[in-house]
């Protein structure tokens, strides 16, 4: 194994001598992108950190040029696979939380027996 593999090479290829320019988590899903170069010549470089774990590298558009381990499955539409967009769409989003909301979390409560009370707090629906 004098050669590195063709994802190796690859990753050379198309991230050697670039910039890292950013760095960011995909939702609120543990999946962190680098972003490097800019403009025509920008890659993302995508590290899925689950139990099984990718690593996906794509274009400025954000279609997928090599990864470590293609993926489908066709009941949830998700297609990881080379020359395919990036589906970016699939994590969860970060969600705001007011006061009233996190209160009823903690105390184990549905959303919907809360009510909004004439002075800002939350009330308890009868």
């Amino acid at each position: 194994a004098d050669q590195p593999s063709k994802f190796n090479a690859k990753l050379r290829m198309h991230l050697r001598g670039k910039r890292l320019n950013g760095v960011a988590q995909m939702g609120a899903d543990r999946a962190v992108a680098f972003t490097f170069g800019a403009g025509e010549t920008e890659h993302h470089l995508v590290l899925e950190l689950y139990a099984q774990g990718n690593i996906i590298l794509c274009d400025k558009d954000w279609r997928i040029l090599t990864l470590l381990r293609p993926h489908r499955d066709d009941a949830r539409g998700l297609v990881l696979l080379g020359n395919h967009p990036y589906p970016k769409d699939r994590f969860r989003q970060h969600t705001r939380v007011n006061a009233p909301a996190l209160l009823n979390a903690l105390e184990g409560k549905d959303d919907r027996e809360v009510s909004e009370g004439t002075d800002g707090k939350a009330a308890a629906r009868d």
